[in-house]
């Protein structure tokens, strides 16, 4: 099976690892990032060319063991760590370095020399020749503001290579205070990325915005999902692209550790303490979903989906409603009504699936007959199509049926739409049993009637309804006349009179209570608190 389109791997390190946070800046910016580049430009073929020349030339003749080796001060050995130390590796080509090392050379000879004697008047313009031009490659106001490409950070989009020590210094202060690093690599499947107009395949261009804000979106909730959530996080990103697939590399630290701290045994059995740096997998899986819906836009696609479903649903009403008259579809109502029980409430498309299978199936039929020829049904289906295949090049063909997107969408829209059929079934047979409230239609005519006698029975009333869908006027004034012989208390009038009724007993146990013993006054005072208690109750 091909492997998914993009892949998330994750690892992390804390401070006891031994391993210094800040060189995780020097590994991104390696010079083999340059080398391993899938689509270079015409310059940067030119520069691996000639460095791959170079190395093999100063390999055959030993130049660099010479200047490294041989040299007695050691001259030459620091000052080329300062310019590794000091510039990017990848900024400098080979001609470069090797002026660079042959001044250093030269200037440490002529200092040797001075050291004996006085310097000739053309040494010493040759030694001032060799130190300017020396101090001109390890200069690095020329590269200071040069962008380097790829990279992008919590705070910044574009960095540059001025920007890098900002960089190491937040690695630097979060491992001082304990922080996890954690590392993170998203790797790509090309032809996808391709397919998707990310990666231009003839230039070689690649949509850096937007990878850059996918990433921006999946650190989001990488901080909003651990527990505790991560405080004042700060992440740097790179993008590589190299011969097999373009991948980004990223690192993660908090400003202060919140993670929970426990014991682990070192490589040398000794137990240490350190913070817990595994992630769930499903914050992982969270992350690496984010990132995929992000870049590819499929909440956009999601969002359609679900529209044309709301869409297809009343699609299906309106198509009810033009073949009801349809024999044909009639006799296949009559059919299915006999699978439904008579309490209407029951008609609804998970009592089917759990009561009788070959009643969903006969259900499922109509709906699909229904919607045979609608666009807005072949759209969905098209969609949920295109985006099964999505899903699948990004994770995979699942094994597990439930995981399956397209199943699932199109058993969740036959659902919609049958409990629709149901619900248009049900208002009819609710509107024609208005006058057979005590036997159901439904168990009083032929089955194979049914369905027109719902028809034929609203049609009648329908035909008794004035204008407005007022009762007949003969009708109306058979009701006036039987009315007339009816007396009726409204409810306001029978609470007023039950009012009045009790403040009248109320001032008779007043006035019997003042001519009356003690004893008597305190049994008449418990039978008034027996009564309130009563019309509380009641209320």
């Amino acid at each position: 099976m091909k492997r998914p389109a993009i892949i998330l791997t994750s690892k992390f390190s804390t401070e006891t690892s031994g391993k210094s946070f800040g060189k995780y800046l020097g590994y991104m910016a390696r010079k083999e990032a340059l080398e391993s580049k899938e689509y270079l430009t015409e310059q940067e073929r030119k520069e691996i060319n000639r460095v791959t020349i170079k190395a093999r030339e100063l390999d055959v003749h030993g130049k660099f063991r010479k200047i490294f080796d041989q040299s007695k001060d050691g001259l030459v050995n620091k000052q080329a760590k300062k310019l590794l130390n000091n510039k990017v590796l990848s900024e400098l080509n080979d001609d470069q370095f090797s002026k660079y090392l042959g001044y250093m050379a030269r200037s440490s000879a002529l200092a040797t020399i001075q050291g004996k004697r006085e310097l000739t008047p053309q040494e010493t313009k040759e030694l001032k020749r060799v130190n300017e031009a020396a101090n001109k490659l390890t200069d690095l106001k020329v590269t200071k503001d040069k962008l380097a490409v790829g990279f992008f950070t919590s705070d910044m989009d574009q960095v540059h290579l001025k920007d890098f020590q900002h960089i190491r210094d937040q690695l630097t202060k979060a491992q001082a205070h304990h922080s996890v690093l954690w590392q993170d690599v998203i790797s790509f499947d090309n032809d996808f990325l391709i397919k998707k107009g990310i990666l231009n395949k003839e230039t070689g261009m690649l949509d850096e915005q937007a990878m850059r804000h996918a990433s921006q979106e999946m650190m989001k909730t990488f901080q909003a999902k651990m527990n505790p959530p991560l405080y004042q996080p700060y992440w740097m990103a790179s993008i590589h692209r190299n011969t097999d697939n373009v991948h980004i590399h990223f690192a993660t630290v908090e400003a202060i550790n919140q993670r929970p701290i426990i014991e682990r045994k070192d490589k040398f059995g000794n137990l240490v303490k350190q913070p817990k740096g595994r992630r769930p997998q499903k914050v992982i899986d969270q992350m690496k979903s984010v990132f995929t819906n992000t870049l590819i836009n499929t909440s956009d696609l999601t969002k359609e989906i679900s529209r044309n479903r709301d869409q297809v649903r009343a699609n299906v009403f309106q198509h009810f409603e033009k073949q009801k008259e349809n024999p044909d579809f009639q006799a296949m109502i009559n059919q299915f009504m006999e699978h439904l029980p008579a309490d209407r409430r029951n008609w609804n498309y998970k009592w089917l699936e759990k009561n009788d299978a070959n009643g969903k199936a006969l259900l499922d039929i109509i709906t699909e007959t229904l919607l045979k020829d609608d666009q807005d049904y072949r759209t969905y289906q098209k969609d949920v199509s295109d985006y099964q295949d999505t899903r699948q090049a990004l994770y995979g063909i699942s094994k597990r049926e439930n995981k399956n997107y397209k199943v699932n969408k199109l058993k969740d829209i036959r659902r919609r739409n049958g409990n629709a059929v149901l619900k248009s079934l049900a208002t009819l047979d609710k509107q024609a049993n208005k006058m057979h409230k005590k036997i159901s239609l439904k168990l009083k005519v032929n089955p194979e009637m049914y369905f027109q006698t719902l028809l034929n029975e609203v049609k009648t009333q329908k035909s008794s309804l004035g204008a407005g869908g007022r009762v007949a006027p003969a009708r109306r004034n058979i009701q006036r006349k039987r009315n007339l012989y009816l007396f009726t208390l409204s409810k306001k009038r029978i609470e007023k009179l039950k009012k009045e009724i009790s403040q009248q007993t109320r001032k008779e146990m007043i006035l019997e209570k003042g001519h009356v013993s003690l004893d008597k006054r305190k049994a008449l005072t418990e039978y008034e608190k027996i009564q309130k208690a009563a019309e509380r109750s009641q209320e």
